[in-house]
């Protein structure tokens, strides 16, 4: 929008997007918890929002209410959720990434033994305690969670991806991005070029 993002809802089938709302500022990444509830943090760019700080996003509107303060590490904020084990998981940085997770709000975030793999672009839980992570140099890894350690490179993309979308292996798999992983009852996929 040349501005504050906005949210907006997508038809992954057509990439048709329905204007939601102004989230007032530069946000980084979205991520949904398993009862509907969206949350957001901004990016090193953010102004007047403190960067490195996760909102809830009220999905009628678009509007972002404080939640917590990051402030780990450096360039790109990603943020996914674990519903496994209803942790956040955050990275942040380049040249040193930092990854660690968090209960709530309130609860004092873990650092976690970060995989040398760059700055991280995108991730999603993928099942069994592993995460789909994509990076600056254009890759996807699974990162597990328990061992703290990263997969070799499952794949090469052809730019560095941002948005993760999972559904149903049993889907049919339409226009919108090639197939990435599938891994029991779980597709990854980009949806055009990774927005």
């Amino acid at each position: 929008s040349g501005g504050p993002r906005r949210l907006v809802k997508v038809n992954v089938q057509t990439g048709v997007c329905t204007d939601i709302g102004s989230m007032g500022d530069n946000f980084s990444t979205l991520a949904f918890k398993t009862n509907g509830e969206l949350y957001s943090i901004t990016g090193n760019g953010s102004s007047p929002l403190p960067p490195e700080t996760m909102y809830t996003i009220d999905t009628l509107t678009g509007a972002p209410t404080f939640y917590r303060t990051l402030g780990n590490g450096a360039d790109g904020e990603v943020i996914a959720f674990n519903p496994d084990d209803n942790f956040f998981y955050h990275w942040s940085g380049n040249g040193t990434v930092v990854w660690e997770r968090f209960a709530t709000a309130v609860d004092p975030i873990q650092p976690l033994t970060t995989p040398v793999n760059g700055e991280v672009f995108g991730a999603l839980y993928a099942g069994a305690g592993k995460m789909w992570v994509s990076n600056i140099s254009s890759t996807i890894r699974l990162w597990d969670i328990p061992t703290e350690t990263s997969s070799a490179v499952l794949m090469n993309t052809p730019d560095d991806l941002r948005g993760l979308v999972r559904e149903s292996c049993a889907s049919s798999i339409t226009a919108g991005g090639p197939t990435l992983i599938c891994s029991g009852s779980n597709v990854l996929r980009t949806v055009n070029g990774g927005t």
